[in-house]
C-alpha cells in the first residue's frame, strides 16, 4: 500500500477522515485511498495535542536503538537554542549540539529509556516534560568509558514549538546523580 508523507502535522479534524492514521518518530502516514485529500498545508499554531504528540514523538525517536539522528533532526528548527547552552564550541550550532547529547546517551546507554511523569501542553507553544531516564552504562558516554553500572536521573524539559518544530528547550537535568553513578565500582 502507497503511503503519503505529511510535511505539516494537521488538524485531527483532518486525521480523523482517515481510516487508519500512526505517527512514526518524524511523520505522519496516512495508509488510505483518503490521503491525497489530506496534503494541504495548515498555517494555525499547533493544538496543544499536537505539540504533546510531537514530544512523545521526538522521544521515540531519540530512544531508537541503533541512533538515528535523521529521524531526530527533523523535530529541530535550524536555529534551535537550548538553556543553558551546551558549551561545544563557537562553530557548534544548538541543534547540533542536542544531535551530538542524543548520540552519545545512546551510545553510552544503549538500553536507555524515558519514563515520563508528565507532558503538559502549557500556553500556546510550550510543552513541560518531567522525566526519568534510566540506563546500563554499557558504552563509552562523552568522556567517561563503560562501567557497567545502572543510571538513574531525573530531568525537566520545556519545549517551545513554532511551525512544528522545536526552537528551544529550557531544561534542567540531575547531572551530580548521574555523575556520582558512573564513578565506577
Amino acid at each position: 500500500m502507497k503511503h503519503a508523507v505529511f510535511s505539516k502535522i494537521v488538524s485531527a479534524a483532518t486525521l480523523a477522515t482517515a481510516s487508519s492514521v500512526l505517527f512514526s518518530p518524524s511523520t505522519l502516514w496516512a495508509t488510505t485511498l483518503e490521503e491525497t485529500s489530506m496534503h494541504a498545508e495548515i498555517h494555525t499554531a499547533p493544538t496543544a495535542h499536537h505539540r504533546e504528540n510531537m514530544v512523545r514523538s521526538y522521544y521515540q525517536a531519540a530512544e531508537m536503538h541503533p541512533y538515528q539522528e535523521e529521524a531526530v533532526s527533523v523535530f529541530f528548527d535550524e536555529h534551535y537554542q537550548s538553556y543553558p547552552p551546551r558549551k561545544n564550541g563557537p562553530d557548534i550550532s544548538g541543534k547540533q549540539s542536542v544531535l551530538s547529547l542524543l548520540k552519545n546517551l545512546s551510545e553510552g546507554f544503549p538500553d536507555g529509556k524515558r519514563s515520563f511523569a508528565m507532558i503538559e501542553p502549557v500556553g500556546e507553544d510550550k510543552v513541560l516534560v518531567y522525566f526519568t531516564f534510566t540506563g546500563t552504562h554499557t558504552g563509552s558516554f562523552f568522556s567517561y568509558p563503560p562501567t557497567g553500572n545502572k543510571v538513574s536521573f531525573v530531568g525537566v524539559d520545556i519545549f517551545t514549538v513554532k511551525d512544528n518544530k522545536f526552537i528551544s528547550n529550557h531544561h534542567v537535568e540531575d547531572l551530580s546523580t548521574l555523575l556520582e553513578q558512573l564513578k565506577s565500582n
